[in-house]
């Protein structure tokens, strides 16, 4: 009944496994990609990022395959900004070429919290350095200071990312 769908749109009544079932073939939503989303996306996403930094090709092979799963419900979820910006990493590194996630993050970056804006920063850097713009790089180098010590992870980055100035 309309009351009953109402119920379990706003959290007042939970769905039982048989209606999920129902609900998942009707709207043709693959449950196992749903719940990867729920209990595993997030952690596998910091598996990811550390992967990158710390520079472990196979295990960052094996997370692309695994994460690449939740792409088709990524949009719909509130690992939206996460997903896209690794993507747009791993397209900067050339480790996996991914445009509409370089896109999205490109047309985004102004929502990302201050730890996402670090990161992008920091890879924007690495990506014009690069291409040998040095003083551009420098300037994203500096964007990403706004955010120091947002995370110990994007502190590392950012450590490989001043190396810029080094240079």
């Amino acid at each position: 009944s309309y009351q009953n769908l109402s119920k379990y749109e706003i959290g007042l009544r939970d769905l039982n496994d048989e209606n999920l079932r129902t609900l998942s073939r009707f709207l043709e939503i693959d449950l196992d990609s749903v719940f990867y989303i729920e209990n595993h996306l997030d952690r596998d996403l910091d598996d990811l990022l550390e992967s990158l930094i710390f520079d472990h090709p196979k295990e960052t092979e094996r997370l692309i395959s695994q994460v690449r799963q939740a792409q088709p419900y990524i949009d719909y979820s509130y690992h939206r900004n996460s997903y896209h910006l690794l993507f747009h990493i791993l397209h900067i590194l050339g480790f996996y070429s991914d445009l509409s996630s370089y896109d999205y993050v490109e047309k985004n970056v102004h929502l990302f919290d201050n730890y996402l804006k670090q990161l992008y920063y920091d890879y924007k850097a690495i990506e014009v350095f690069k291409r040998n713009q040095i003083i551009e790089a420098v300037k994203f180098n500096d964007l990403a200071l706004q955010y120091e010590n947002c995370e110990n992870s994007a502190g590392i980055i950012h450590y490989h990312a001043s190396l810029i100035y080094t240079f």
